[in-house]
């Protein structure tokens, strides 16, 4: 017995030395992994922002890859403001989203709501512990990684208790390390636990068909008993959830023989539990291989176009949309209500603010009206939750003013026309009584380009326009914020004045600016670039002048308490836009009356606008424009 004990003190001390040095090799290869932000498809990265406490979210996002690929949380963020986070696992079913779900809720504050991204794997057990590597720097004597990872064929048990028994044969992971303390940065990073994947369509499918053919999923009693306990935990926690099913394209669906089954138990599963399920199969964007890198996930801008839809059907579940103040202005870019003009789109902000004023002088309150018509309804909406304030523009740009009688009139007409001598719409010749009220905005802008361009003509949707383009040292006035082709693009012209951004866009959808303008914001202050040599740029001659009546409005009583009895009397808005070889001037004026009633051989890049474009100016500290111009017919050109 004694030499027994003898034996073992001469083990003990045998071990210790190396464990005094194998330990702090471990915490310092550890640590500067875990700042790794490419290391294992970027899980690493994710990982760490859990563990250093790193997220406050209110919505957060669970799945698999067509999480963490798909659903853009700075998008969900900006129009429903409610801070987001991806925690998309990549390859990865249920089991392993569950772990980082506890481990969030361990180290983070709970969230409002999670979104489930649903795939086919969800609650299928898998054998190998895909991607491994992400749990390297955060492995050693973490009982819950290895409650979890324990059930895959991966780590052996030294890996969890021995220091540095993981980074036997792992000279990648050492490697990155390295790259990380000398902060060399090797791959793209995720933002917000988002990547999207800039690529085409590959052939996955096609080898995927030629080597397995098609397959059934069966669906593990363990997995699916884990996701029942989780739907009570967050129910019991308050945490809303919303199912989702992200598009798929339509020759992958046939690939997994029980899918229809498989998203009829998820279906069930949400019925039980009174959830929201959105199920975005049959989507028309399932039908469309330009949106996809392979059949089950989308590219970078097949997951923007799905995220902005995925928002406009999580605002009508309740909760998920909260609405900053107007001193701000909303973020949400459904609530533009520019209108088509000859097929064009125009919006200015005079009519925001021209109602702002009405509600904060004379009503006090959000304006609300007695009907139920569903256009008018909807106006009322997006005005009182606005796009953008008067802190989008400069003071000396615009003229607000609200008041009582035939005296306000009279003072909206000599004040602005002394403040803006250069003003081109004629003095309101309106009659309103002394008990009655009218509300006014104008702004005017007139921006010169740093270096103006030359004249020329130029061929736009089958007809020869006068245009301008840039010849020799004018390109330097054009800096490139994106490029893909020559058919979709987004440039800015520079302007004379640092405060004030004029930016054209080509290829986006003409007649709503929310694709346009989420690219712009996702851009954020990316570097601009400007022209080389061999590129051109070309675009036509511009000039409108516009009235907009809002019918949808004129005649509706006003809901609002001390209001009973006034309706509203007058609407409308006047825009002018002008925009040639030596600047762009935008000019609007918005009123509301609240009136008493009864109820040669290309080498290089060509930016020419010949095709749909977007004329948006905007103040350069600001993400929100004051002026929308979607360019799509030659009506506001001037033909030869």
């Amino acid at each position: 017995m004694l030499s027994m004990n003898k034996f073992l003190i001469n083990l003990l001390f045998f071990f210790l030395p190396i464990l005094a040095a194998i330990y702090p090799a471990d915490l310092i290869i550890s640590k500067y992994l875990a700042q790794s932000k490419y290391y294992a498809y970027g899980e690493v990265q994710t990982w760490k922002d859990i563990y250093d406490q790193n997220i406050t979210a209110d919505l957060l996002i669970y799945g698999s890859s067509r999480a963490w690929v798909q659903i853009n949380p700075q998008i969900i963020e900006d129009s429903l403001h409610l801070t987001s986070y991806n925690l998309g696992i990549d390859g990865h079913n249920f089991w392993l989203q569950y772990l980082r779900h506890k481990e969030f809720l361990h180290f983070n504050k709970k969230p409002r709501h999670i979104i489930v991204s649903l795939d086919v794997f969800t609650l299928q057990k898998k054998k190998d512990l895909f991607n491994y590597q992400q749990f390297l720097p955060f492995l050693l004597w973490n009982d819950e990684l290895c409650q979890y990872t324990s059930a895959y064929n991966g780590f052996s048990n030294y890996d969890y208790w021995m220091p540095m028994a993981r980074y036997h044969h792992e000279s990648e992971a050492l490697f990155a390390a390295y790259a990380s303390a000398a902060q060399i940065q090797v791959g793209p990073v995720r933002t917000l636990g988002y990547l999207g994947v800039e690529e085409n369509w590959n052939d996955d499918l096609a080898k995927a068909k030629s080597k397995n053919g098609s397959f059934t999923i069966e669906i593990d009693s363990a997995i699916l008993q884990l996701f029942d306990q989780f739907i009570n935990e967050c129910l019991h926690d308050s945490i809303g959830l919303t199912f989702v099913y992200s598009p798929e394209f339509i020759e992958g669906q046939n690939f997994v023989q029980n899918r229809k089954e498989i998203i009829s138990k998820y279906q069930s599963i949400a019925d039980q539990y009174h959830l929201p399920f959105l199920d975005y199969s049959g989507d028309t964007m399932s039908m469309k291989k330009e949106y996809y890198y392979n059949a089950e996930h989308l590219n970078k801008n097949g997951s923007t176009l799905f995220t902005l839809q995925l928002v406009n059907d999580l605002k009508r579940i309740p909760g998920m949309n909260t609405s900053p103040s107007s001193e701000t202005g909303n973020t949400d870019l459904n609530n533009y209500t520019g209108s088509l003009y000859k097929d064009n789109y125009i919006w200015t902000g005079a009519m925001n603010f021209c109602w702002t004023t009405l509600c904060e002088t004379i009503i006090h309150e959000p304006l609300l009206l007695q009907t139920e018509e569903p256009g008018a309804l909807a106006m009322v909406k997006k005005f009182n939750n606005p796009v953008c304030s008067t802190r989008d523009l400069d003071e000396p740009s615009y003229y607000i003013k609200a008041g009582m009688g035939s005296k306000t009139v009279e003072a909206i007409n000599r004040e602005s026309r002394k403040i803006f001598p250069e003003k081109s719409f004629p003095d309101l010749n309106m009659s309103i009584g002394e008990d009655e009220f009218i509300s006014y905005a104008y702004f005017y802008k007139k921006v010169a380009y740093e270096k103006p361009f030359t004249l020329t003509d130029m061929y736009f949707d089958n007809h020869w326009v006068s245009a301008f383009e840039a010849a020799d040292d004018q390109k330097r006035t054009v800096e490139i914020l994106k490029y893909e082709n020559d058919d979709k693009f987004i440039i800015r012209l520079r302007l004379q004045s640092p405060s004030d951004e004029l930016i054209v866009a080509k290829g986006y959808n003409g007649q709503d600016p929310m694709e346009v303008l989420t690219t712009m914001n996702l851009l954020g202050n990316n570097t601009a670039t400007k022209l080389k040599d061999d590129d051109r740029f070309m675009m036509p001659l511009l000039h409108l002048s516009y009235r907009r009546d809002y019918d949808e409005m004129v005649g509706k009583a006003l809901a609002n308490p001390g209001f009973k009895g006034y309706i509203i009397g007058a609407m409308f808005e006047n825009i002018n836009f002008d925009m040639d070889e030596v600047g762009a001037k935008a000019e609007s004026q918005a009123v509301i009356s609240v009136e008493r009633g009864a109820a040669p051989k290309k080498t290089g890049r060509y930016f020419i606008m010949d095709k749909p474009f977007w004329v948006i100016m905007k103040r350069s500290d600001s993400p929100r424009p004051y002026f929308l111009l979607g360019v799509n017919n030659n009506q506001f050109m001037q033909n030869k």
